[in-house]
Order: C-alpha cells, then structure tokens, then sequence
C-alpha cells in the first residue's frame, strides 16, 4: 500500500479473507488517497479519511448513542 505518495510502502497484514490491516506513520488529520499493489500490480485505489482525536470523540456513532 502506497499512502499520498510516500516512496517507502505499507505493508498489508491479512486479517481473513477480505481484510488486511497496515500500520502507518500518518500523524495528521485530513483525506489521504492510498494506492494498492499485489506486487507490482495496481489493484485498486483508497481514499483514508484520517480523524483528529477530537473528531473521534465528537462524531456521533451507533454504538455511542447504546449509553
């Protein structure tokens, strides 16, 4: 995985089928677009949508509205 063109590549653990989970080194709010490789192949594209702590806390979810 390749996020807002950064050189250095994520490396995707599978979680199942589906799903994998990267780590990355974003420290910053805001949209990022992500590139997907199988090898060298371009598989897909993502756009991130990366939330402050702030906005996690303040956005109103499912589970938030259970208590």
């Amino acid at each position: 995985v390749v996020i807002k063109g950064i050189s250095t590549p994520f490396i995707a653990e599978k979680i199942d089928k589906n799903h994998y989970h990267i780590k990355t080194e974003i420290k910053r709010p805001g949209k990022y677009l992500a590139d997907v490789f199988d090898s060298d192949n371009l598989i897909g594209k993502n756009n991130i949508d990366v939330l402050s702590e702030t906005q996690k806390k303040s956005s109103n979810d499912d589970f938030d509205s259970m208590f």
